[in-house]
């Protein structure tokens, strides 16, 4: 079993793709060790092409291509289900990750048998958040912060998620 899959909604990125795709592509993890699944959920530019040509050069990337649902829940739900690492890291067409990232982030998953793992964020529209000041080993939303970062851009035991079905909803749920 991989140890991670990254999922990545994806409607019409255009050169988001070579800006996102270098930073999942280049994990300290290793790439027998996670496999990265893009969903297009119907893009009308050349998305579908430029991330056809990735996997085609990269083993360890997955597409799949589907009708347009016009919100990112239906292409998440679909990742998540098609998954196959032990851990689902969830980013957006416009994010990076950082090196080390899923190699971070999976060993304290694993050191704590943790179900969720919410790793640091450094973003441009906004100062950083009290839930990133430090690294807390495990928490609840009892000792921490947590609801400060509600975006699902977290690592999620896939078992987990699937044994309470977590979903996102699908449609036009802004925030989902």
């Amino acid at each position: 079993m991989l140890k991670v899959s990254i999922v990545v909604p994806v409607y019409n990125a255009g050169r988001y793709i070579e800006m996102c795709a270098p930073s999942l592509l280049r994990q300290t993890l290793g790439e027998d060790a996670y496999e990265v699944i893009y969903v297009d959920d119907g893009s009308t530019d050349d998305s579908a092409q430029r991330l056809d040509q990735l996997a085609a050069q990269h083993p360890h990337v997955r597409v799949i291509h589907q009708e347009n649902s016009g919100w990112p829940g239906k292409p998440r739900n679909v990742g998540v289900r098609e998954a196959r690492g032990e851990y689902v890291q969830f980013v957006d067409q416009d994010d990076e990750l950082t090196p080390g990232a899923l190699e971070h982030l999976h060993r304290m998953a694993s050191r704590n048998g943790s179900d969720i793992v919410l790793g640091k964020v450094v973003g441009t529209m906004a100062g950083p958040s009290n839930v990133f000041k430090r690294t807390v080993e495990r928490c609840t939303v009892e000792d921490a912060p947590l609801m400060e970062s509600l975006t699902p851009h977290k690592m999620f035991r896939r078992d987990f998620l699937l044994a309470h079905d977590l979903r996102f909803p699908e449609g036009p749920v802004r925030l989902e």
